[in-house]
């Protein structure tokens, strides 16, 4: 089936990582009875600098390929990592925060976003780890590539005329 985007509530577990020690292996071989269900639609933690984990999966249902944009829509976290992992074992890692410069994003956005490439029903997990001084908060969602760029024209239309107005007065 197709869709335009795909929030993750109720399909997130977490584990909290206290004593600041779990690599993305150890995580990566955890039962599934060490994870908890984020039990709302955006996982929100407070104010925290404990480390945590997500693990989520995404399955194309479709009947062909899916190439999609992951975004994580709040740019102020310090220091995040996404671990892809396909049948495969890992496919790829995406590095982002506010202490990764700007220049070293995939792509140039003011959320962290990146590309999801996959084939027709195939699954990937997803492992993120968190780390943060500030509010832990995982706002994310799987994109339609042309419904993710016609939302972003309305946002900037949207910015545009709240400027023109201030401008205005």
């Amino acid at each position: 089936d197709r869709f335009e985007s795909l929030g993750f509530g109720g399909h997130i577990d977490y584990i909290r990582d206290d004593r600041h020690a779990l690599s993305f292996e150890q995580v990566h071989q955890l039962p599934d009875e060490a994870w908890q269900k984020v039990a709302t639609e955006v996982p929100s933690f407070g104010f925290t600098s404990t480390p945590y984990w997500f693990r989520t999966a995404v399955h194309n249902n479709a009947g062909s390929p899916l190439n999609s944009l992951f975004e994580l829509s709040y740019p102020v976290l310090d220091d995040v990592t996404i671990y892809v992992v396909g049948a495969e074992g890992l496919r790829a890692t995406h590095k982002f925060g506010d202490i990764v410069p700007f220049n070293a994003r995939d792509i140039k956005h003011r959320n962290f976003l990146f590309e999801l490439a996959l084939a027709s029903d195939e699954t990937v997990e997803l492992l993120i780890h968190v780390q943060t001084s500030g509010s832990m908060q995982l706002p994310i969602r799987l994109w339609e590539r042309h419904a993710f760029q016609e939302n972003e024209q309305g946002y900037l239309v949207g910015q545009g005329l709240y400027l023109g107005v201030l401008f205005v007065m």
